[in-house]
């Protein structure tokens, strides 16, 4: 079989993917709520009045808050589709959008960030420093399987591939 084919997964892996994915949703349960309060604050002070210059910030604020909402809600079905390992070993998560912990320190990279782009370039003969690519299949916020290809550094994780229910 060529390293580069996708191969068995174990189960832990399926319910490591989950655990770390449901931390994505967590995260991203988080930063809408954070949104819907900010959003709620502008609109409660709009009653306010204010000089013009204050209604301008308002209506930014509300603008860019409500934006910030559609966003979070239009990825709520397969924000996170992919993961990198590096020959680093390092691994970098890829969706939807791009999300960051409290400590800012990114959770998911945005699949058009630069960072992303060995997601869809890295090959066997040119692997960008990458030794495995995951993709992770899902069904709402559950992961239903994953697909490992293995693109240097193979023996280090025995690539594989694996589908729940």
């Amino acid at each position: 079989m060529n390293d580069s084919q996708p191969a068995a997964v174990p189960a832990a892996a399926l319910e490591a993917e989950q655990t770390y994915v449901d931390g994505l949703y967590a995260r991203l349960d988080e930063e809408r709520s954070q949104a819907r309060a900010a959003l709620a604050e502008v609109h409660a002070r709009g009653a306010d009045g204010g000089t013009r210059q204050a209604m301008t910030e308002r209506e930014v604020l509300s603008s860019e808050y409500a934006r910030r909402l559609a966003q979070l809600d239009a990825v709520e079905y397969g924000l996170c589709f992919g993961r990198l390992d590096t020959d680093h070993g390092d691994a970098l998560y890829i969706g939807r959008i791009g999300l960051r912990g409290p400590d800012r320190d990114p959770l998911l990279v945005d699949w058009r960030a630069p960072a992303a782009a060995p997601f869809y370039t890295a090959s066997p003969a040119a692997p960008a420093g990458v030794v495995r690519r995951r993709r992770l299949h899902s069904t709402g916020r559950r992961v239903t399987g994953v697909d490992d290809e293995l693109l240097g550094g193979a023996a280090v994780f025995g690539g594989a591939s694996a589908h729940g229910d």
